[in-house]
């Protein structure tokens, strides 16, 4: 909103202030102020008040150009030829002219010109030429008392500089939308008075025979109308008030618009003006028909499809909510000479359905949503009219009142505890009383314990304690409270083991080449039943997106997607993981839910690239594990009561999935994703999955693995062994680490079935380290150990060793 500072000042008597101090206070109050706009450029001295002594026009390359001569005093008459768009332009009209030299904006150096026989010694001059606030580009025209000749720049640059003020004001503020509401916050803050306003009546010489109707009383309260007969619409506008106007930023229209936007503005009231033969005897207030039509004008109609708030008479509708988008037949022009004023406390809700809508058909001035002052309802309509009928002439009637209702005052209940309270200090309360007295607050029954107050009228946005307490604090000066520090006893707890077992698995997993993703802790519909059936998902009641319809059940949704981004990002190798809780419900009729902590990972793509001397390798199954083994060994207590046990589990592939148990406990589960899911998710590579649940995870008490420094070097043996098809091949690494101290690791390299291999038998290659920590270990040593290791199998597992 744009404001003129000498319009506002005009409201108070405070002659030192100054303008930056204005802006800081206004700040200060909340009515936050983004610029101060300056009117201090020069005007050159070749641009001139000129006086319209003769029009005449002529054809020129098929365009008719008109010939205006110019009186500039002094006896000197120019020549200003110009197209004929310009119809306004009359005899006898005083406009701004710049002649030949003279300098407009950017620079740009008027010449004279040849147009066809005639030659142009200058041209006329809009706010836009002369750099001025508002930048218009209706041509300037001044008052008949303005002698000719006169320099443009007496007229503008005078002593006291034009000021625009750019405030960004808040949607509960609606006061504050018009000159007296921020007056009265300035006078507020500087505990000095405001300007009485000197309420009068105009003596009416006709009767308001007009019929009124409000179809609901929720539509509009307290409405008054009157009209004026005989009016002259042809008038132009007044100097001052076209100053003040353009220093608002509003743009002038004809003399009866202009009036209506000048005490709109001044004193926050939403004015309806229509052409009274349009009315023909009947205002109506009420909803729009479904499918009624709209004339906006001669070309245009619009259909309005729902029910919204409009002013008609019995068969046409003439505006468009409380009358700022109106037909074309029942606007203000220079050939009507009766008109309506109306003014009404419309409902603000009706209002906005219809400025959502339709506010791109309004040209004029935004004056709909400014709030109704009951105080100020029937003097705005007088000031108006006494405007309209000093400056036009007319004759006026009686006004009418619809649903006029009696003003009835909130009453707040303020307590002394949460006054206190919500200041956090000791204040007098014959301070808060006195300032609230200043922002026009009643107050009513002080006593001990509490005390009653009544907003003013133009402030509907108090209606708790709490809001009379903060504008209390708006005027209050705030760096005048001291700074108490909290008085709170401060509880350092014990470090948080979890919490650092969730930083060393991050770290333990960012060294084996993994990258940690965050993601939301929502999926859609289409990935909800992808895994785990047993964990029913928890829909969301008011999801802001269908994204975000359930609560997840598992991290792997998610990463699902993050592979499916960076796979179309060209990346060929991608190792990710994430740690998160995962929420779900035992069944679909518990109102209970689960919330557990997972940790969760996957891997895509190729594990070796394509060189001169290797061919590129794809992840699988035992990529996975492998990682895992070394995360487990590090993390866990005992590594040798891991089993790794074939299971089938939803959405992962039967042949290569696998659960996690550490004795009977199971911590987790791994495998390759199902081919159905992987070709739906157009995914070229395998993807291999895992799951560990952290609440199950038995930690290792040492902060970091530490193992011993290899002094003696190792001994490598590789043996095959036939055992049982459903015999688990992890227990045979387990057995055989406990069959000695001396076997110092066991690798699996090779499980083949086939050709040679007996019925219900399986081949596993393992390679056995032989480490001591004492010597080193000889030849003949190991043998024994082999040979013992052998018949210890055969005899307690049937486990033969492979001789072909």
């Amino acid at each position: 909103m744009k404001v003129s500072m000498l319009w506002l000042k005009s409201w108070f008597c405070l002659k030192t202030i100054k303008n930056d101090q204005i802006c800081n206070q206004l700040t200060k109050i909340g009515l936050e102020v983004e610029s101060l706009l300056v009117e201090d450029k020069k005007i050159c001295d070749y641009i001139l008040v000129g006086k319209i002594v003769s029009i005449s026009s002529f054809l020129f390359n098929d365009n008719v150009m008109n010939i205006f001569k110019i009186f500039l005093g002094h006896n000197k008459i120019i020549t200003i030829i110009d197209k004929n768009k310009n119809n306004f332009l009359n005899l006898g009209l005083k406009v701004a002219v710049a002649i030949e030299k003279a300098l407009i904006k950017n620079n740009i150096k008027i010449k004279k010109k040849k147009i066809g026989n005639f030659f142009s010694e200058g041209i006329f001059c809009s706010y836009i030429h002369l750099n001025l606030l508002g930048n218009f580009k209706k041509i300037i025209i001044f008052p008949k008392y303005f002698k000719s000749g006169l320099k443009v720049t007496k007229i503008f640059n005078s002593s006291k500089k034009n000021c625009t003020i750019v405030l960004n004001i808040t949607h509960n503020r609606n006061d504050c939308l018009s000159i007296i509401g921020i007056a009265r916050e300035i006078c507020s803050f500087n505990n000095i008075f405001l300007k009485k306003i000197n309420f009068f009546s105009i003596i009416p010489k006709i009767k308001n025979n007009l019929n009124y109707f409000i179809e609901s009383s929720k539509l509009c309260k307290n409405y008054l109308g009157r009209f004026i007969k005989n009016v002259n619409t042809s008038i132009n506008t007044p100097f001052w008030m076209l100053e003040k106007l353009r220093l608002c930023n509003i743009q002038s229209i004809n003399i009866i618009y202009d009036i209506i936007n000048y005490v709109s503005i001044e004193l926050n009231q939403s004015f309806h003006i229509f052409s009274l033969n349009e009315i023909k005897k009947n205002i109506l207030i009420r909803f729009s028909k479904i499918n009624e039509k709209f004339c906006l004008n001669d070309k245009k109609d619009i259909l309005i499809k729902k029910k919204i708030l409009v002013i008609s008479n019995k068969k046409k509708i003439l505006s468009l909510g409380n009358g700022f988008i109106t037909s074309k037949k029942s606007s203000i022009n220079k050939f009507i000479n009766s008109i309506y004023i109306g003014i009404g406390e419309f409902n603000k809700k009706e209002i906005d359905k219809v400025n959502l809508k339709y506010y791109k058909y309004n040209k004029g001035f935004d004056n709909n949503s400014r709030f109704i002052d009951k105080n100020l309802q029937n003097y705005s309509l007088e000031y108006a009219s006494k405007l309209i009928l000093d400056l036009c002439g007319g004759i006026p009637s009686t006004i009418k009142y619809v649903n006029k209702k009696k003003n009835i005052f909130k009453k707040i209940t303020v307590f002394h505890k949460c006054f206190y309270k919500i200041l956090g200090f000791n204040l007098k309360i014959s301070i808060f009383l006195t300032i609230l007295k200043k922002l026009s607050y009643k107050i009513f029954c002080i006593n001990k314990k509490f005390f009653k107050v009544s907003p003013p009228t133009f402030r509907y946005d108090i209606s708790l304690q709490e809001d009379v307490i903060s504008d209390f604090l708006r005027i209050y000066d705030i760096n005048t409270i001291k700074l108490i520090p909290l008085k709170n006893k401060l509880i350092i707890s014990k470090k948080n083991k979890k919490f650092n077992n969730l930083n060393k698995l991050k770290y333990i997993f960012s060294n084996l080449g993994y990258s940690e993703v965050i993601n939301y802790s929502f999926i859609n519909n289409k990935w909800k039943n992808f895994f785990f059936p047993n964990r029913k998902p928890i829909r969301v009641i008011n999801p802001i997106s269908k994204d975000f319809l359930f609560m997840r059940n598992s991290l792997w949704n998610n990463l699902l997607k993050n592979i499916i981004y960076n796979k179309n990002r060209q990346e060929k190798t991608i190792k990710i993981f994430e740690i998160g809780d995962c929420f779900f419900k035992k069944n679909c009729f518990s109102p209970n839910f689960h919330q557990k902590t997972f940790f969760s990972g996957a891997i895509f793509g190729l594990l070796k690239q394509k060189t001169f001397f290797s061919k590129k390798k794809i992840f699988n199954f035992y990529s996975l594990k492998k990682d895992l083994e070394k995360l487990l060994k590090i993390f866990l207590e005992d590594i040798t009561c891991l089993i790794w046990k074939n299971s089938v589990i939803q959405g992962l592939c039967c042949s290569n999935s696998a659960k996690i148990y550490l004795n009977k406990t199971k911590i987790g589960h791994l495998g390759m994703l199902d081919f159905k899911i992987q070709n739906f998710l157009n995914l070229k590579f395998p993807v291999f999955l895992f799951e560990l649940f952290l609440d199950n995870l038995v930690v290792n008490k040492n902060k970091l693995y530490r193992s011993h420094s290899p002094f003696f070097p190792t001994i490598e043996r590789d043996i095959s062994l036939l055992v049982s098809k459903n015999f688990l091949v992890n227990k045979l690494c387990v057995i055989c680490k406990n069959f000695s101290k001396k076997i110092y690791n066991v690798y699996i390299f090779d499980i083949y079935q086939g050709k040679k291999i007996p019925k219900n038998k399986k081949s596993v290659s393992i390679k056995i380290i032989f480490k001591s920590f004492k010597k080193t270990l000889k030849d003949l040593e190991i043998d024994l150990i082999i040979k013992n290791f052998l018949k210890f199998l055969n005899k307690d597992y049937a486990i033969k060793l492979r001789k072909q």
